[in-house]
């Protein structure tokens, strides 16, 4: 299929354009099937890709090794504390990092607990666990889709800004 049959043209990096097209069908099918632990843990690798990207921008100045989300967080966490501003951290972010980190919490009881949800102090039945899951999993879609939009908002001003430079 060509770009006149409704292709999308990518005119980028076309292997992570393709990581990124296959990783939001993966996570439609998960949601379709009822299989959310799939889901949170694709959209867990999108939204830490994405958080490490910004870190290791030029104005970050990151010099970490990729790490999981949570690891992310906390870099960015240490950052923001230390006053360096990482792409567009002063606006109103959409990488809301407080909601990432509480829904990273809530993904690692889930990943982990699967095993663990009839002993654990909290005794949810399956059905709940299952409940729960999708939530989080619809959740975490939200959250990918904030952190993708703010992503291509702050590549796209730091376009622009070497463009006038030129």
């Amino acid at each position: 299929m060509d770009a006149k049959q409704g292709e999308k043209v990518v005119t980028g990096n076309k292997d992570k354009y393709d990581s990124y097209s296959l990783a939001h069908r993966m996570i439609k099918e998960s949601l379709e099937k009822k299989c959310p632990l799939q889901a949170i843990a694709i959209e867990e690798s999108i939204l830490s890709d994405r958080l490490w990207a910004a870190l290791h921008s030029k104005s970050a100045g990151a010099r970490h090794r990729y790490e999981n989300l949570g690891e992310a967080l906390a870099v960015w966490k240490e950052k923001s504390k230390n006053g360096i501003r990482i792409i567009d951290l002063d606006e109103k972010c959409l990488f809301d990092q407080k909601a990432i980190a509480q829904w990273n919490e809530q993904r690692n009881k889930l990943i982990h607990g699967i095993v663990k949800y009839r002993t654990c102090e909290c005794h949810i039945t399956a059905a709940r666990f299952i409940t729960s899951a999708m939530k989080s999993a619809k959740e975490g879609l939200s959250l990918v889709r904030l952190a993708e939009n703010w992503s291509k908002r702050a590549k796209r001003r730091v376009h622009n800004e070497k463009k006038k430079q030129a």
